[in-house]
């Protein structure tokens, strides 16, 4: 329909956002950015530039607009939303950290009724921008377009103004003119120096000047004091106080509140684990990034991060999807993949997966929040529910990450872009849950709604969103099955995807006896960490033990045939030593057990399978059929006796 609007129309001031909106939505950023620039051609201002840099930026062309930037008239005409919104922009591409700051002094003047516009100042330009140096470096006396703190030492009472150069100040604002005659009297006066001020029904009091400040500091620090008494309902500055009075009960307040956001940390690991909730939404309630999340969810002793519910019709519905045309990979899978180091082999399958637009920009937007945040000291201070502990970021910790956010930005601009469009109506109990998540995950299910696509994606949560909009879903191992194994990919490189998920702390992760015995060859048939994971899978609560017994029964028969009754011992002794490790020796020598009874099954089928064709051919019909195999059963039973007592002469204690 807006491809049908005429040229004019598309580009007004009503319709271009709009368009922009409708291609962008789609990943149609090349024609977007053509309609911005022929609306610029019509209406050069900052509302139309800013969305033409929006459009750069996401194409990966900010050379395009430092130009620009760099020419822009520190009067440019803008509201106070676009104003900051340029500052902000210089800071980051410029770092010219005068004319950002020249620019968001102006933005928070004009929109100082917006609690936004003073986030965006203080915590997007002051805190998280590059400008610190020029904000907080102190002029040697009050000059006009500076700030003073004025200290009455007898009272202890303080008072904030700033000589304002721009029109109309404001007293409500703690501004002077600069024609006021206190204001006046203020100028030239260094710290330390003093001025008195006439106090209606008392004598003159002395203030001392105890901080001179440039504009834009005693604009961020107004807006610490004012936030909270100027936008009562906004919770977005906290504050603490510490009473030295208090002696060693003085920072109570502060271990108070990392004693709550452990126990919030506490409900929402048991809403994730007792749940379905996609990891957006985790991380959304837990004020941290998707990426965040899954840097903590991966570690060795976390909940870990819940892939799949372990079972083979699961597995089965997995597979059978990822056989239909093109994947569309969400972000956080891609951003994983890259730290697990599977780059290389995924994009082996690059033909069947696929992005939105949306991915690549959320995936830029952290390499350069990471890039913006470096060299700054930062740290988390945290309780364990024992000790209170503080965990600064170091200066190798930081630029470790910016590498990892660009390598997982490299893969997703590697793989082929898909428009975000479908015909099919999302539901709206879907579209509201999404809503106020990051947009590449409505984009995402939006295109996996297209025929002939799935969302690929390793959460559990999100795949069940997906499929109640009717989507089909998969995840990487099972992608890897279905899609690599048919010869894209070696079994080798498949050990190695299985490797990363179980290293990752994925839930859960299939194996069988194939990558047990790859793993025992790979080591000289030795235990190592690696086959350390698959016993402690296998003797696990939580799965099935038939299904252990058959791994298990089949790997001790691979590794006799490939090398020996000796060699093959070495894995079910690593079975006893790591249950033993965690008080579940016991169950162990049961799961034995029932691999012994499945080994007798298994090695019975194969005799079978080699006998019986000889004997019906040497009998007539009148022979039943369960006296032909009975030969052949019991000459599997005697040899997995004798492969048993091998066992036991190699070293492995059995069950009797």
């Amino acid at each position: 329909m807006f491809e049908s609007l005429p040229p004019d129309l598309k580009t007004s001031d009503g319709y271009l956002p709009v368009g922009v909106a409708i291609y962008e939505r789609s990943g149609l950023l090349k024609p977007a950015l053509t309609l911005a620039e022929r609306a610029l051609q019509k209406l050069d201002v900052l509302r139309n530039r800013l969305i033409w840099i929006q459009l750069l930026t996401r194409l990966g062309r900010p050379v395009d607009f430092r130009a620009w930037l760099q020419q822009t008239p520190h009067d440019i005409e803008g509201a106070a939303l676009e104003l900051i919104s340029l500052a902000q922009l210089v800071d980051r591409y410029l770092e010219d950290a005068p004319r950002a700051l020249a620019f968001g002094y102006r933005a928070l003047r004009d929109g100082y009724a917006e609690p936004r516009i003073h986030l965006a100042y203080a915590l997007g330009l002051i805190i998280g921008g590059r400008s610190s140096k020029v904000t907080m470096a102190a002029p040697d006396r009050v000059e006009a377009g500076t700030g003073v703190v004025l200290i009455n030492d007898a009272t202890g009472e303080e008072l904030h103004r700033i000589i304002e150069t721009a029109s109309d100040p404001r007293i409500e604002r703690e501004e002077l003119s600069p024609e006021d005659g206190f204001a006046k009297r203020l100028l030239g006066l260094r710290v330390g120096e003093t001025v008195e001020i006439a106090k209606l029904g008392t004598a003159p009091q002395v203030f001392r000047v105890g901080e001179i400040q440039t504009q834009f500091l005693f604009a961020f620090r107004r807006t610490m004091r004012q936030f909270p008494a100027l936008f009562p309902d906004n919770s977005a500055f906290g504050s603490i106080t510490i009473d030295d009075s208090k002696g060693d009960d003085r920072f109570e307040e502060m271990f108070a509140m990392a004693r709550a956001r452990a126990d919030r940390g506490k409900e929402l690991e048991n809403l994730y684990r007792d749940s379905v909730v996609p990891i957006p939404m985790f991380a959304r309630f837990a004020g941290a990034s998707i990426f965040d999340v899954w840097e903590n969810f991966s570690h060795p002793k976390s909940l870990g991060l819940k892939a799949a519910l372990g079972e083979e019709a699961e597995f089965a519905s997995g597979r059978a999807c990822a056989g239909n045309g093109v994947m569309v990979v969400d972000p956080l899978s891609v951003y994983a993949w890259s730290r697990m180091g599977l780059g290389p082999i995924l994009s082996k399958l690059k033909d069947r997966l696929a992005v939105v637009q949306s991915t690549i920009d959320s995936l830029r937007h952290l390499v350069e929040e990471r890039e913006g945040n470096h060299g700054r000291k930062s740290g988390t201070f945290g309780y364990d529910g024992v000790r209170y502990y503080l965990e600064e970021l170091t200066e190798e910790a930081a630029a470790r990450q910016i590498a990892q956010a660009k390598a997982a930005l490299e893969l997703a601009e590697a793989l082929p872009v898909v428009p975000a469009e479908t015909d099919q109506q999302v539901p709206q109990s879907v579209a509201d849950m999404l809503a106020d998540l990051n947009p590449a995950y409505h984009d995402s299910l939006i295109a996996a709604l297209a025929p002939k696509r799935a969302l690929l994606t390793d959460d559990f949560g999100l795949r069940v969103v997906a499929q109640a909009a009717g989507a089909n879903t998969t995840w990487t191992q099972v992608f890897v099955q279905r899609v690599g194994l048919p010869g894209k990919l070696t079994h080798p490189e498949y050990r190695q995807v299985v490797a990363a998920l179980m290293d990752a702390n994925y839930k859960f992760v299939q194996f069988s006896a194939a990558e047990v015995i790859g793993q025992l060859q790979d080591n000289g048939w030795d235990a190592d960490d690696r086959l350390r994971d698959f016993a402690r899978h296998l003797t696990s609560q939580t799965l099935n033990q038939s299904s252990a017994a058959r791994v298990v029964a089949d790997v001790m028969l691979r590794a006799r045939q490939l090398a020996g009754s000796a060699n093959a011992a070495v894995f079910p002794k690593l079975l006893i030593e790591v249950a033993d490790g965690v008080g579940r020796a016991k169950e162990a020598h049961a799961l034995l057990g029932h691999a012994q009874q499945a080994m007798r099954a298994l090695q019975a089928h194969a005799y079978i399978h080699v006998m019986l064709p000889r004997k019906l051919m040497g009998t007539t019909y009148l022979k039943p059929v369960n006296h032909l195999i009975a030969e052949p059963a019991q000459l599997a039973s005697q040899d997995i006796d004798g492969f048993w007592e091998a066992l036991r002469g190699a070293g492995l204690r059995t069950p009797s």
